[in-house]
């Protein structure tokens, strides 16, 4: 009989994990080409969870159709998705597993061909992403963002997910708004350091704003002084 401390519980806030086993977000390219879940999805999440892990982080998940950065991505931008992401909650549930989704959108990774809607630039490099069927976000954009990812969280509870990840990394969307690389911004959401972060301080705090007070929800760690990544915490 092992001792380790990865078989002993933790808790996160309200959620109690039955071991510290967490299975992170990868794609699978196992949805349905409008972003449902599939039975294909499920099945794949049911059997990590049936095997013991203690927490499955379901793969980037669009908040919005033109963030979709694959051929075969996820999503959560509507409401009808709800139906079938429930029915991978419960799959993983019914092993007393935990899952969490990772709350994303790929910026100037967008994926045209798949989203049928033009790349979302922070700010118009060239060389460094197309310019063809793309366009640079402006301040309506930006708010409109933050109220999809708040849907993408609302949509989340709805669905029976027992936390929620906001994908900070990778040089998605949010990591774009962050650099100094890729957000050349002279408004109020470029220049300083304190104005990059403007825009993903504001969508995390709204994203927290609109869960339960209890509920898991990681930040991406650059919010706390750290690299790219996430962190759990209130």
């Amino acid at each position: 009989m092992t001792s380790s401390v990865l078989f002993t519980p933790v808790g996160i806030n309200r959620m109690t994990l039955k071991n510290r086993i967490v299975m992170p977000a990868m794609a699978s390219y196992h949805a349905a080409v409008n972003g449902e879940a599939t039975e294909k999805l499920i099945r794949y999440h049911e059997e990590r969870a049936k095997g013991g892990v203690g927490m499955n982080i379901v793969e980037a998940t669009y908040v919005a159709r033109s963030g979709n950065s694959f051929d075969l991505g996820l999503g959560i931008s509507d409401d009808f998705m709800i139906k079938g992401l429930s029915k991978l909650t419960d799959a993983v549930h019914r092993h007393d597993g935990k899952i969490a989704i990772q709350l994303q959108h790929g910026g100037r990774f967008g994926n045209p061909p798949t989203s049928g809607c033009p790349r979302l630039l922070v700010s118009m490099i060239p060389g460094l992403a197309p310019t063809e069927n793309a366009r640079v976000m402006d301040a309506d954009d930006i708010e409109g963002m933050v109220e999809a990812y708040v849907q993408a969280a609302r949509r989340a509870v709805e669905a029976g997910f027992d936390a929620v990840e906001i994908h900070g990394a990778h040089g998605y969307l949010l990591e774009q708004a962050a650099s100094v690389f890729t957000n050349h911004r002279t408004d109020g959401y470029g220049g300083s350091l304190a104005k990059r972060l403007r825009f993903p301080t504001q969508l995390v705090h709204a994203v927290r704003a609109a869960v339960d007070e209890d509920f898991p929800h990681p930040l991406p760690r650059y919010l706390h002084g750290g690299r790219t990544g996430t962190a759990s915490t209130r």
